[in-house]
This record gives structure tokens, sequence and C-alpha cells, in this order.
């Protein structure tokens, strides 16, 4: 690979004495590291078992009523499918944290610079996404469609 001197032998600024264009490039030799192939199916595959850790976790951590000492219910098996299956479908973008809401329903909570969204996996197989950013104050969204769902998240900048 082949890259164009932006400075002669002395260190100057080839710019300096030519202008913005000179007229004889000097072309030096960069030797570049052996790219590697990124397998995008393991990367995947790899992202969504860290997914699937998470929410196992949570599972465990969740798994009988009054977890939180607060009247909370236990973790939802239907919750849990219901956000498994959303995940493996849409895996882009930063990986959200997982937790249990005190109705017993899977939370995937996202958190950036002034803005938060957050998807709560109800049992009825609908999506509650909730979030706010600079733009948009209070978002609070119920959909049964997961690409709207994926869309309001985006919306909010996740």
């Amino acid at each position: 690979m082949y890259s164009i001197a932006t400075q002669d032998f002395l260190g100057t600024p080839m710019s300096s004495r030519w202008g913005s264009t000179p007229d004889n490039l000097v072309f030096k030799r960069v030797e570049t590291p052996r790219q590697t192939k990124i397998n995008v199916q393991q990367y995947v595959s790899a992202r969504y078992t860290d997914l699937k850790n998470s929410i196992e976790e949570v599972m465990r951590e969740c798994a009988e009523d009054d977890w939180d000492e607060e009247g909370s219910l236990a973790v939802n098996k239907d919750s849990v499918e219901f956000a498994l299956q959303y995940f493996s479908t849409f895996i882009e973008g930063s990986l959200p944290h997982i937790s249990c809401d005190p109705f017993g329903c899977v939370m995937a909570e996202w958190y950036g610079n002034a803005a938060l969204a957050a998807i709560a996996f109800q049992t009825d197989k609908v999506y509650h996404v909730l979030g706010y950013n600079k733009k948009i104050r209070h978002f609070s969204k119920k959909t049964d469609d997961s690409r709207m769902a994926h869309k309001f998240i985006a919306e909010l900048g996740f």
C-alpha cells in the first residue's frame, strides 16, 4: 500500500512549501498490519450470547416474588422469551443494561449523554418504550410491532 507523504525528510510540511497541492508528490511505502476479516455471524452471536446471559442472570435474581423486598412480582417467563425474541432480531448498537421491573417484566435500558431509553417486555406481547433526550423531554409509547419499538429506540438516539 502506498500513501502520499505529507512531510519532507526534514519534517517540514510539504503543503507549506508547495501550497495545498504539490506538483511533485512523493510516495512512500507504508506497511499496514494484515487486515483480519470480522466474521459478522460470530460477532452477532457473541453479542446475543452476552444479552442472553444477562437475561438469565436477571431470571435467577428475580425468580421469586418480593425479590426487591418491596412486594415485586417474580420475573415472568413469557416476558423473558419475548425479550430473547426481540434481541435475536435487533442486536446492533450499544448493549443495554438488563433488569426486571416490579411487575415481573424484563427491562432493557440504554443510558447516554443526557438521554435514556428503556423497553419493558410486557407479558401480553406489547413493547412499552420509555425515554427522553435533549430533543424529546418525555417519550412513552406502546406497540406490538418489534420494528416500531426498534424505531422508537433509534429516535431516542440508541
